[in-house]
């Protein structure tokens, strides 16, 4: 889960401007209700402070047309209110010294537009950080919410995908709350079957007695509820947790049996997240 309070601004949306102030209104307006209802959202995550938004520059470098940037727009502004939640939310510059590491500058970010290879920062910060951007609804392109970007560190090339909001909409799209649901705290449930009659199903194979004594001993696990049967042998496995499914069961390989003797069991996970986070518990506990 996420543990910053700030989402970045995403550079290349300033771009093209509006064409006057009738649009560079109705730019900034979707622009804070879409902060608005994210902020909404990110509650949800109980995050004490309020949420940020990190911007590349300053508002005196920062348009909306090509002769009018952000504060002189602010400045000029009947409608106060919005002046005062931009500047609540208004952070500068992208990493402040809190922030700042020499990982964040490891990797340089790229985003395949109008068939060209541009250099950004904002949304690989969004990658790097693990939260999300939000923009101006300055043409069709970012109507979409869910961009793949380039990554290349050490000459290394990969494929990730970061969200970028710039309507209200987003805030309720499959791909937001797919990631919000992932950040939202993991409250996972206690087994309520008494230790005794936890059952124990094992193949009669070579290695039963060892995987019997784990298994008396995984069931004491507040979170297993029983142990379902044994694995096929996986004598190059070097995981103890091989594989975790989303109805709560999780695979276990005894990496130090020359074999690879291994059992499933039944967990208390109801979904992929909880189950996962068991099995940390788990391997913190028994992979001795």
């Amino acid at each position: 889960m996420i543990n910053e309070n700030f989402i970045f601004f995403n550079e290349l949306s300033e771009i093209p401007y509006a064409s006057g102030e009738t649009e560079a209104f109705e730019r900034v307006r979707l622009f804070l209700e879409t902060y608005k209802c994210i902020k909404e959202s990110w509650d949800l995550l109980k995050i004490p402070k309020n949420l940020k938004i990190r911007f590349e520059k300053s508002g005196h470098e920062i348009f909306l047309c090509k002769d009018l940037s952000l504060w002189q727009y602010f400045d000029n502004l009947r409608r106060r209110e919005y002046r005062q939640l931009f500047l609540s939310l208004y952070c500068y510059p992208y990493i402040d010294d809190e922030n700042n590491n020499d990982d964040v500058l490891v990797s340089s970010f790229y985003l395949e537009k109008n068939k060209e290879s541009i250099l950004i920062q904002g949304l690989g910060l969004v990658h790097y950080f693990d939260t999300v951007g939000i923009g101006f609804l300055s043409e069709p392109y970012w109507d979409n919410i869910l961009f793949s970007i380039e990554k290349i560190t050490d000459n290394k090339t990969e494929k990730v995908s970061v969200l970028c909001l710039s309507k209200p909409e987003h805030v309720n799209g499959v791909s937001f709350q797919k990631w919000l649901e992932k950040q939202l705290p993991v409250e996972i449930q206690s087994c309520n079957i008494n230790v005794s009659q936890k059952k124990i199903h094992l193949r009669d194979d070579h290695g039963k007695d060892v995987l019997q004594i784990f298994a008396e001993k995984i069931i004491q696990s507040d979170y297993v509820c029983s142990v379902i049967n044994s694995l096929p042998f996986n004598p190059n496995c070097k995981k103890f947790i091989k594989n975790v499914y989303h109805n709560g069961k999780i695979e276990i390989v005894l990496t130090k049996t020359d074999r690879g003797l291994g059992v499933i069991v039944q967990t208390t996970g109801r979904n992929k997240q909880e189950t996962e986070k068991i099995a940390e518990i788990l391997k913190k506990e028994y992979d001795k």
